[in-house]
């Protein structure tokens, strides 16, 4: 996708982890793919994937081929993700060792699977995912978490009139 998302649409796209600090709460932000050490298939995948060389072969495509393929991987990894509670398992246990470390809320979205669930004195949170389900995080000033499903309007209202959040 290059800068589309980051230039269009004012999206940063992060590869690695992050760590923020937000209403005085620190924040561990990552995808949450490659946590599972028994799932050498994605890892084996998001390496293939990453490889600069490959990006730039996949970049020659067609846009219709590319979206078609992209599709399809992505149906692929989300029905494997949810058909294996395991992962759930690792996630959590990621969550866990992030908390214990000093962060207080760890967000991941692998595994397609929304979650909001008290962990050692933190929070683990999973977004699900952005491109079905639109599943987004709110938060609070106090700060308190909040799992939202993301709700489009008319793009004729303004701003001051759009609802974003259920």
């Amino acid at each position: 996708m290059r800068g589309y998302l980051r230039e269009e649409l004012g999206i940063a796209i992060h590869n690695d982890p992050l760590e923020r600090t937000f209403g005085g709460k620190r924040f561990y932000i990552c995808h949450g793919d490659g946590v599972d050490p028994t799932d050498r298939g994605y890892r084996f995948l998001k390496r293939v994937f990453r490889n600069k060389l490959n990006i730039r072969l996949f970049s020659l495509l067609h846009p219709d081929l590319a979206t078609a393929i992209a599709r399809w991987s992505s149906h692929t990894s989300r029905k494997h993700t949810q058909d294996k509670p395991r992962e759930q398992k690792y996630l959590l246990e990621f969550a866990a060792r992030k908390i214990s470390q000093g962060c207080d809320v760890v967000v991941m979205g692998h595994s397609h699977v929304p979650s909001l669930t008290a962990v050692n004195g933190g929070t683990y949170l999973n977004l699900r995912d952005w491109i079905k389900h639109l599943h987004v995080c709110r938060v609070r000033r106090q700060p308190r978490l909040t799992l939202h499903e993301w709700k489009w309007v008319d793009r004729r209202t303004s701003d001051s009139e759009r609802q974003f959040f259920s």
